[in-house]
């Protein structure tokens, strides 16, 4: 069972509006992606969401997925190509928000007010093992 699962994976959570990271996870071996890598990646999902395209994934050497939550949250996955099926790590991004809103609350992650504050919130909660 333990080889079906991804070598390396590398999630990070961004504001929808302005893209300001709220955390990043990495399981496995991986390297920290840089905060211009982050940000193109960002880019990337603003540029289709903007001409009403609504990316999902997509894959090179590595898979990339993308999913907006409530127009707030963007949740974005970097992983090896195994040749999974998206639906599993769309379903993990789902999990990932769906722990989001145990821990601090639907509301308080579709009407951002104060994005320090609520990245205090999520770091208590995500941590890395």
């Amino acid at each position: 069972m333990e080889d079906s699962l991804p070598r390396s994976i590398y999630l990070m959570c961004l504001t929808t509006a302005g893209g300001v990271p709220l955390f990043t996870r990495s399981k496995g071996i991986v390297k920290q992606l840089a905060f211009a890598e982050i940000g193109m990646l960002y880019g990337v999902q603003m540029f289709a969401q903007n001409h009403d395209v609504e990316l999902q994934s997509t894959t090179t050497d590595s898979r990339v997925l993308w999913k907006v939550f409530s127009d707030s949250i963007t949740l974005i996955v970097v992983v090896d190509d195994d040749d999974s099926e998206d639906c599993h790590y769309l379903n993990l991004l789902q999990n990932i928000f769906n722990a989001m809103v145990f821990f601090v609350g639907l509301d308080s992650l579709e009407n951002i007010k104060n994005v320090e504050r609520l990245r205090k919130d999520l770091k208590v909660k995500f941590y890395n093992n």
